[in-house]
């Protein structure tokens, strides 16, 4: 007998989704990092817009499923990880060693971060583009978090640059859905 409109039946179970990071920067002084919908114009639509003479918060934050950050490095530096409430770490991270970039001049840095599931370890590396310039958020949307997907641990590991299209940008004061509230 077919099921009827409007009747709840019972759903093959699905294999657990991976869990997802987010992570925010933010100055001493509080100021959101900002990001910039660049469109077409460079290898991503997204750049996350940076200031070199400044000192920025970088908070990690696991959600979905048992994970945690193990490690994360952030342009080539090891951040020092410190608990910041449940399922989050922080770090403070200098942006001094990036260059002030020329107008319509964008570059890649990238996050890698080591989390633990009950499956074992994961490494995975986003290469997040960036414009740094002296003056670094004043233009652009403030950051609420950059959103992460991590890939599949049962795949083989993959290079960052196919880890690009698993990054998304969300603007300060936009909702996120409450399993994945930063």
């Amino acid at each position: 007998r077919p099921p009827r409109p409007g009747r709840h039946h019972a759903r093959e179970p699905t294999a657990p989704m991976p869990p997802t990071l987010s992570v925010s920067l933010h100055t001493a002084q509080g100021v959101p990092a900002s990001f910039k919908h660049d469109g077409d114009r460079f290898v991503r639509p997204h750049t996350l817009k940076l200031a070199s003479n400044e000192t920025y918060t970088v908070v990690i934050a696991v959600h979905g499923g048992e994970a945690r950050v193990e490690r994360a490095e952030l342009a080539g530096r090891a951040l020092d990880l410190r608990a910041a409430g449940p399922g989050k770490v922080a770090a403070e991270w200098a942006a001094d060693d990036l260059q002030p970039m020329a107008k319509g001049v964008r570059g890649d840095i990238l996050l890698t971060v080591a989390v633990r599931t009950p499956e074992g370890r994961q490494l995975a590396s986003f290469p997040l583009q960036v414009k740094v310039s002296t003056t670094g958020s004043s233009a652009g949307l403030p950051l609420r978090c950059v959103r992460l997907a991590l890939p599949d641990a049962a795949l083989p590991a993959r290079a960052p640059e196919k880890n690009a299209q698993l990054v998304t940008y969300v603007a300060a004061g936009r909702q996120l859905p409450a399993s994945v509230a930063a």
